[in-house]
């Protein structure tokens, strides 16, 4: 009977007093400042890399049950939009957090970064030439300075990048690297819009334009 009495106790006293946790909520909206209903929100914890995640309302607004205190990385990610994140740090269990956040359509980076230690296999092949330089070739073409030859090696690559279509290349790194993360119904989708963006860019018209005069296109990165 005591025992009984225990377990009643003991299960009363944990539905008059729930777990606590800490709530992360906000609204996510696109450039104009509209709802964007159905958007993925992930909620990953910096220290444990534990994740949570779930999708905005009609309204545009998640909301995510933080597991204890410490900082948290909020990510958003939507098709033909681009990715963002911020910091927030929970201070306590009780606390409630409103972290608004805005994505960007069409928002691409073009940039040249080099990377050392880059193994073969990771090396996506494109149509443009560049010559690959040995740790013999870049010490004996400067034996002064390493670093300056692999300055130099740079510059050149990223000389002959910016002589091409710029923003074709950018859209088709962000294909790239979405195709990791997306179904192959979002791949489909993204494709279909990065090539509507590209076929009515200025360098697609030049590039045109310079297949039908049989010369080399002057493209402008736009």
């Amino acid at each position: 009977m005591r025992t009984r009495l225990l377990v009643l106790c003991t299960m009363l006293a944990l539905w008059a007093n729930p777990a606590l946790a800490a709530t992360v909520t906000g609204v996510v909206t696109d450039g104009t400042g509209s709802p964007l209903p159905g958007t993925r929100v992930i909620l990953r914890s910096v220290t444990t890399g534990q994740e949570i995640e779930g999708l905005t309302g009609p309204d545009g607004r998640y909301t995510l049950e933080a597991p204890g205190p410490g900082t948290y990385l909020v990510l958003v990610v939507r098709a033909a939009f681009s990715e963002a994140a911020r910091t927030v740090t929970v201070a306590s269990d009780v606390q409630t957090l409103d972290v608004p956040m805005q994505l960007e359509l069409g928002s691409f980076a073009s940039a040249v970064s080099v990377t050392a230690a880059r193994a073969e296999r990771e090396i996506t092949q494109i149509p443009l030439h560049v010559e690959t330089m040995t740790a013999a070739a870049i010490a004996q073409a400067n034996p002064l300075s390493t670093g300056d030859a692999l300055a130099g090696a740079a510059d050149e690559v990223a000389a002959k990048l910016l002589a091409l279509p710029t923003k074709a290349l950018s859209m088709t790194k962000w294909l790239v690297n979405r195709s990791f993360e997306s179904s192959r119904h979002t791949a489909f989708e993204e494709e279909a819009y990065a090539q509507e963006l590209v076929t009515t860019s200025v360098d697609a018209a030049e590039g045109m334009r310079a297949f039908a005069e049989r010369r080399e296109p002057t493209f402008v990165g736009w």
